[in-house]
């Protein structure tokens, strides 16, 4: 199996070895999600290494985001469980754009950042904003043209027969906020989700989600509906407990270049194969 050094050196060939050994010291690299001890650690068949964006003197502001890009244009940060996204003037909990707002404040006031989609509270993983009107509108089209990728890894109850297929049910959102299939007579909206099964896991099965659309609780009604609810989704009956649902992958034209930007992030700890 080959080191974290001779992978580091592939992934970035210009830089020298006491470069790669800070990366590592700092605790900038990753195996599979779990921080490298030293460059001779082993790096097992298809474990991700990723090296982790160095962190600024203002990105405390951003906590408990991390931020994994940001240029002029556009902010990607990498949310956690218990964070919305967004919400209302009015609403007093601590939001994503909330902690956007500040960090870019410490440096212009006049900077504001604008949410184009959106994770649900309890789910984590990758969120880009615009910063820009011009980013704003370009990002918002290429969300409604669906051109945006997105991939989910989600752990569900039982296991989806068939293992992979997509799911093309209209949702109709209640007046308690639940998303549920929609009726003949429901101001429905169309809604499309692919999923396969890429592990089982006792009882559970883990799948890779894409969204082909965007709308509320899309990917936790669409799993429901097929009698494979989220493990930890309450309301969709999956149980109490953590929702087991994250937004791993992310991938969009850049607003204003020529440029396709993508950007992955390893799965929260307890959504990990247990160690052998």
């Amino acid at each position: 199996m080959p080191t974290v050094m001779e992978v580091l050196r592939g992934l970035m060939p210009e830089a020298s070895n006491n470069t790669l050994r800070g990366l590592v010291k700092e605790g900038r690299v990753t195996i599979a999600g779990r921080k490298a001890k030293t460059t001779n650690d082993e790096v097992e068949t298809g474990a991700r290494v990723l090296v982790l964006p160095r962190r600024s003197a203002l990105e405390h502001r951003l906590a408990p985001l991390t931020l994994i890009h940001e240029d002029d244009d556009i902010i990607v940060v990498d949310k956690p469980r218990g964070l919305l996204t967004s919400t209302t003037a009015r609403e007093k909990r601590v939001t994503a754009l909330q902690r956007i707002d500040e960090y870019l404040h410490a440096t212009d006031r006049t900077k504001h950042a604008v949410a184009v989609h959106r994770l649900d509270r309890d789910a984590c993983g990758l969120l880009v904003f615009a910063k820009s009107p011009r980013a704003v509108e370009r990002l918002k089209r290429q969300f409604f043209e669906h051109t945006v990728e997105r991939q989910y890894l989600a752990i569900v109850r039982g296991h989806p027969d068939p293992p992979e297929g997509r799911i093309d049910l209209a949702l109709f959102e209640r007046a308690d906020g639940i998303v549920r299939p929609a009726k003949p007579e429901d101001r429905a909206k169309e809604a499309s989700t692919r999923y396969r099964t890429v592990e089982r896991r006792g009882e559970n099965a883990v799948l890779e989600v894409e969204l082909e659309t965007g709308r509320k609780h899309q990917i936790r009604a669409h799993l429901s509906a097929i009698g494979h609810p989220l493990v930890g989704d309450e309301d969709y009956g999956g149980g109490k407990g953590v929702m087991l649902l994250c937004a791993v992958s992310l991938a969009f034209d850049h607003p204003t270049k020529p440029k396709r930007m993508r950007f992955e992030r390893e799965p929260p700890p307890e959504m990990q194969a247990p160690a052998p």
